[in-house]
């Protein structure tokens, strides 16, 4: 290797000897194989980064950083993944009990191009708004219709890419479900999007943090359920159709969960056929 002398500037390429072949390379070859740069040496280097390289590694690093985090605080069992489908463009459908519900889905399906819908309130802190961006999330309004949000959702399905969603907008104050909001059930409807329902078990921020204060870590399942698709809306009687498909979404999930996570949906008719159908 050549030796670089104090306040050296390289500016041009510097030839390397490996045995009885003279190689050149430039100094960012150099350091892109170097793991410690010694820092008595004063160097300046022009080196050229592709436009969106750097972005590009950053997702990594940050799905990285979040299995790192939740095998830390947790033991998570995943089944059911021979029931998504291998290729994108279709719904994942989740209840919502916790914090750590969104970093699962990185750390669960790494093997999908994923994008998140979140609460725009979480975009004025700068640090979400960031992480927002690296990991594919939209910001969306919650209380009113969000078009701009609905056609970059669609414009993302037709790419490809999986959405991840929890119908009832918000994590369970109480531990329980709570009604689904009806945007998924029409968007999978319209478009005629595949949906497979998913559960999360064990993510309750009481238990969580809880067993944190314990140096204790949390048992997280994760259950895919099978895929289904949602029928075309009829001509008459769209609003009732409208909450038929949303219960039908919310039924088949709260049907793989405890019986103390159902909520709003623990007595209702098609959750007890759903039952039925199991056993």
């Amino acid at each position: 290797m050549p030796t670089v002398n104090r306040r050296t500037r390289i500016t041009k390429p510097i030839p390397i000897i490996s045995g009885d072949k003279r190689h050149l390379t430039n100094a960012r070859s150099i350091l892109e194989r170097a793991f410690v740069i010694n820092p008595r040496f004063n160097v300046s280097i022009r080196l050229k980064i592709k436009p969106g390289k750097i972005p590009a590694m950053i997702k990594p690093i940050i799905v990285w950083i979040i299995r790192f985090v939740i095998n830390c605080v947790a033991r998570v069992k995943a089944s059911g993944y021979e029931n998504i489908p291998e290729k994108g463009g279709f719904v994942i459908a989740v209840n919502h009990l916790g914090f750590l519900d969104a970093p699962l889905a990185y750390y669960a399906l790494d093997n999908w191009n994923l994008f998140i819908p979140v609460a725009e309130k979480w975009a004025k802190s700068a640090i979400l708004r960031w992480l927002g961006k690296h990991l594919n999330a939209i910001f969306i309004d919650r209380f009113n219709p969000d078009l701009k949000a609905m056609r970059e959702m669609i414009n993302r399905m037709e790419q490809g890419q999986t959405l991840v969603i929890a119908p009832e907008g918000t994590r369970a104050r109480d531990e329980k479900m709570a009604q689904g909001k009806p945007g998924v059930a029409y968007l999978a409807s319209k478009m005629g999007w595949t949906i497979v329902p998913v559960a999360i078990i064990g993510t309750e921020d009481r238990i969580v943090l809880g067993n944190l204060k314990r140096f204790k870590k949390t048992n997280i399942n994760l259950i895919a359920g099978k895929s289904f698709t949602l029928p075309p809306f009829p001509k008459e009687n769209r609003e009732e159709k409208l909450q038929e498909y949303t219960d039908e979404i919310m039924c088949r999930i709260a049907a793989m969960l405890p019986e103390h996570n159902r909520g709003f949906y623990a007595g209702h008719p098609r959750l007890k056929q759903l039952l039925a159908e199991r056993s």
